[in-house]
Formats: structure tokens, sequence, C-alpha cells
């Protein structure tokens, strides 16, 4: 049995209708808008350095 994975190059109707879905969508959903916003504020968050001096975690320990 081999490893690679056969490509055909067959498309499903779902697939073309899916693809011309997205290429003509211009607007995200506010939906999906809100949730992009979440994960981009939750990352700033986390990748953000934080002065460990001014922090208030680190002000009693």
């Amino acid at each position: 049995m081999s490893n690679k994975l056969l490509r055909s190059g067959f498309q499903s109707e779902i697939d073309i209708f899916l693809q011309t879905l997205d290429k003509k969508r211009t607007t995200l959903p506010d939906s999906v808008r809100k949730e992009i916003d979440k994960n981009d504020k939750i990352a700033k968050k986390r990748d953000g350095l934080v002065e460990e001096e001014d922090s208030p975690i680190w002000k009693e320990f």
C-alpha cells in the first residue's frame, strides 16, 4: 500500500459551489468578525510582553 495520496482532480458540485461562494463573499458575518476579534484580543494578551516590575501580579510576590 502506498503512503502517497492519489489526486484525481475531481471536484464535486459541492466543492465548486463552496469555492464560488468563498470568492463572492466580500464581507464576513458579524458572528465570524466577533470571533476573529476575540481571538486577536486573546493572542495579544498571550503574546504581549509584560514588565514584571510594573505588573500588579508581581507587586506583593
